[in-house]
């Protein structure tokens, strides 16, 4: 996935580690590195992240580079001011904002304008079919052997999934959660209108569902 910087690039500072390049094409950051990366901002602005905050970045983020730092700058954009003394952002804060409004700061970026406008197209019906029968539900483990060749390709393409180079079949598996969100919002909703909005209700651990309408 290519991320652009053409949002918010006159307020980012040349000096914050959460840059983000016109072109991101480094391997996935380790939680140690997404660790690092964080404690170099929190020397830099003389405050401490919580640790669950970083934890669930790179959660959410599968560790991909782009998003990483799209992540810091909706930090640094919209929560550094809501810090109080103690010069400490809290986990709740952070969970009270991705809930609302990281998505939206998420989706204002130029490439992620252009993966929702691709995909809404009617020629992506196929894929975005595809994506929702087999990847919308999963984690980032999960791991599909390819039906649909065609659709897969196109979603990988697009940054939506990830190939599985070590298996000798093509297998695929979802980039991120976080794009996997920004699909749901942005594009099943919309092609989908009865779409479950939420996580559809499991029967205790099994893989049976409780109710499903439409």
């Amino acid at each position: 996935m290519h991320l652009d910087s053409n949002v918010s690039s006159s307020r980012q500072s040349l000096d914050s580690p959460f840059n983000v390049k016109d072109l991101v094409r480094n391997p996935n950051f380790s939680l140690d590195k997404v660790r690092t990366l964080f404690a170099e901002y929190e020397d830099e602005n003389k405050m401490k992240i919580e640790d669950e905050i970083i934890e669930d970045i790179y959660t959410q983020t599968n560790g991909h580079a782009g998003l990483v730092c799209l992540c810091g700058r909706a930090i640094e954009d919209n929560l550094i001011s809501k810090i109080k003394g103690d010069r400490i952002l809290s986990h709740g804060v952070w969970v009270r904002f991705k809930l609302i409004s990281l998505m939206d700061e998420i989706a204002q970026y130029q490439t992620f304008k252009r993966i929702i406008n691709s995909l809404l197209d009617s020629s992506a019906m196929t894929a975005v079919r595809f994506f929702r029968d087999y990847f919308l539900l999963e984690d980032v483990e999960h791991e599909v052997k390819i039906v649909d060749t065609d659709s897969a390709d196109f979603l990988a393409a697009e940054g939506v999934l990830i190939p599985v180079t070590e298996r000798a079949e093509r297998a695929f598996r979802l980039s991120s959660p976080m794009v996997r969100n920004i699909v749901l919002q942005r594009v099943i909703l919309k092609v989908f209108p009865f779409c479950p909005q939420k996580d559809i209700p499991y029967k205790g651990n099994s893989r049976n569902l409780d109710i499903l309408m439409s």
